[in-house]
């Protein structure tokens, strides 16, 4: 099978929302709407001041498509670079049964894996890199696993309204922040680079680029094989 990451979130998890959270994390054009002209968009939403995230959603950027099983999301970077990640909310997908928790496979690459650590910073979950080339795997394919426990968003409760429940997600959206040039290349540590994210991250931010692969011999690194670091499970609290 090809390279390829899982990301594992919460069940209660929407593909509508990490549609929203995606775009998000990729810097899509956003703004704050209000409820009505009373409401302040620079305090929290709540019951008394509610206001939305709204997104362009430009089509060169992020698409949603629904199918039976899973919905997939058509991500395009800006350098005109597609990847589809499927979502899945039922079935069996490579052996897991999807019901306790939702599944999403995208490529193995850097701008993959930082959404991956997006998602998992946001929602809790675990991310798995399968079937890296020249890198140290198990029997089955794995090559690491980073599992993140965050309490930023958690699942909706009884005593917590839907109402309540959707304020927390808007403000938790309004906090995120887009993926930065530090965050893609900490990819690089779980061996998800390659070259083409060289010329991503100077399209990103050149002086960071530049400053970046001027302190290591990248020419000696990229000759030599890829090893995995020591990191069978990461557990980090948000």
């Amino acid at each position: 099978m090809e390279p390829h990451i899982k990301i594992f979130l919460p069940l209660h998890v929407s593909s509508a929302d990490v549609f929203l959270v995606i775009s998000k994390a990729l810097d899509e054009e956003n703004w704050k709407i209000p409820f009505n002209k009373k409401v302040n968009i620079n305090s929290p939403c709540s019951i008394g001041n509610v206001w939305d995230v709204a997104f362009n959603h430009s089509p060169y950027t992020m698409q949603q498509f629904v199918d039976e099983h899973h919905d997939i999301f058509k991500v395009k970077d800006i350098m005109d670079q597609k990847y589809d990640l499927y979502f899945y909310h039922s079935g069996t997908v490579n052996g897991h049964t999807v019901g306790e928790e939702k599944l999403i496979i995208a490529p193995a690459n850097a701008l993959m894996g930082a959404i991956g650590i997006k998602l998992l910073e946001f929602y809790s979950g675990k991310m798995i890199v399968c079937n890296l080339p020249n890198v140290v795997s198990d029997k089955n394919g794995v090559n690491s696993i980073s599992e993140y426990f965050s309490s930023k968003h958690p699942a909706p409760i009884k005593k917590r309204s839907a109402k309540k429940y959707r304020y927390q997600f808007t403000n938790n959206l309004a906090e995120l922040t887009p993926i930065n040039p530090q965050e893609l290349v900490e990819m690089r540590k779980k061996n998800l680079w390659k070259s083409t994210d060289h010329v991503l991250l100077y399209n990103m931010d050149e002086k960071f680029a530049q400053s970046y692969f001027n302190m290591e011999d990248l020419t000696s690194e990229l000759s030599q094989p890829t090893i995995m670091e020591n990191q069978s499970v990461k557990k980090i609290k948000i």
